[in-house]
């Protein structure tokens, strides 16, 4: 594979911090899927002078303590800041039959059996193999000394990714679902990860035009400006795609044979510079990353096997990349109408507006799309809609999200 093309890491550069699916690292919400066994290093981390911040360690101690005793375990949930108590027994049976449904993890072996020597090898051991790899991509220049230096890791910043469970906004008061979160911040393939993302996002954004919404105030911006240029007219939709399963579940050769073509088709249509990379050493770097998915869980090993951390940078990118392999209509319409059609993402979702009728493919076995189609949607605390062509915007109450905790417009811009 001889194309090659140049990539300004610099003027699309994606922020990882930002990303919808790798929020919850972020240390500064205070519970953010903090469990009880965690609560020790919460306090840890607060600052011991502040009296207030006395009263708070010496509260979750209680907190931590009584529920320990009583075996319950504290989630927050996945969006917003609602705490949620369930018997133990409970919780660790939500998140078993879901490992079990999905088999997207692999067990590989119980980490209570070694010594912490031995722990410490096989995380060695998946250093040194991504480490030979990165070499022989510089030894045989397909790599430059910048992006080599930029994706090397070092064994002593690295720790194995670990998964937990959150839990999902609840649709009724009793009835719980949960998502698994990948904790990767310093996983070994965090640097090529990033590296990928703003690679492929640069990519992406150039072919569809592709907007972050962070905020109601971006989405209402995007699209006041969207109707001011005469674009929204009477026939014009709003689909919404949540692609959080689409993340979790794609097969990882699928998904290199849809970045091959994705590369192959539109790579040579757009403008990059400076750093130059071939299809083929792009798909072995993903193929790094996509076959060293090893996360701990409750003491025991496992190897995700299907789709990609959900704190992974790389996922979002890949994810559309998959959708529109599997969706080849979607594809023609954003890069032949990008200028007059308005193509976002928010969380874990794409929102598109369309003004001409567009033919979405349910029947693909190798994705399960579950769009939502009509001339309304609500982000955050922001509600869009549109009659005959004329932008209407207004406060929207979620009625489950309402019974936990006010809308809080400043979270996706903190998440996202």
């Amino acid at each position: 594979m001889s194309e090659r093309w140049n990539h300004d890491l610099n003027e699309h550069a994606f922020n990882d911090n930002k990303n919808e699916f790798s929020f919850d690292q972020e240390k500064c919400q205070l519970l953010q899927y903090v469990d009880l066994n965690g609560f020790s290093e919460l306090i840890d981390h607060m600052d011991s002078t502040d009296q207030i911040n006395e009263h708070l360690k010496q509260g979750i101690s209680h907190i931590r303590d009584y529920f320990m005793k009583e075996n319950y375990v504290l989630r927050t949930s996945y969006k917003g800041y609602s705490l949620h108590i369930f018997p133990l027994n409970d919780f660790e049976l939500l998140c078993s039959d879901y490992m079990k449904s999905t088999d997207i993890y692999q067990f590989i072996q119980n980490m209570d059996t070694i010594e912490l020597i031995e722990h410490d090898k096989f995380l060695l051991n998946i250093v040194k193999q991504i480490q030979t790899k990165l070499d022989d991509l510089f030894c045989s220049n397909c790599i430059t000394q910048r992006q080599y230096d930029q994706m090397r890791i070092s064994h002593s910043e690295v720790e194995l990714n670990y998964l937990i469970f959150a839990l999902n906004t609840p649709v009724k008061t009793d009835i719980y679902t949960i998502r698994p979160v990948v904790v990767c911040n310093k996983g070994p393939t965090m640097r090529i990860s990033r590296y990928l993302c703003n690679l492929l996002w640069s990519l992406f954004h150039q072919l569809t035009g592709c907007r972050t919404f962070r905020n109601g105030i971006d989405v209402i911006e995007n699209f006041e400006s969207y109707a001011r240029n005469n674009y929204l007219q009477s026939t014009t939709l709003f689909v919404t795609f949540n692609i959080h399963e689409i993340c979790m579940i794609f097969s990882h050769e699928i998904m290199i044979k849809a970045l091959e073509h994705f590369l192959l088709i539109y790579g040579t249509q757009v403008s990059m510079d400076e750093e130059e990379l071939t299809i083929e050493t792009i798909v072995q770097l993903v193929r790094l990353v996509l076959e060293n998915q090893m996360v701990l869980y409750e003491n025991c090993l496992f190897e995700q096997t299907r789709g990609n951390g959900s704190g992974c940078p790389l996922t979002i990118p890949l994810a559309c990349i998959y959708l529109c392999y599997a969706q080849p209509a979607l594809m023609s319409v954003l890069m032949a109408q990008k200028q007059q059609e308005l193509f976002g993402r928010s969380e874990d979702q794409l929102r598109f507006l369309f003004g001409k009728p567009i033919v979405v493919d349910r029947d693909d076995q190798s994705i399960q799309l579950k769009p939502f189609i009509g001339t309304s949607f609500h982000f955050l605390d922001v509600e869009l809609s549109h009659d005959q062509g004329h932008l209407h915007t207004r406060i929207y109450h979620d009625p489950v999200m309402d019974q936990y905790q006010l809308p809080n417009q400043f979270q996706a811009e903190r998440s996202s």
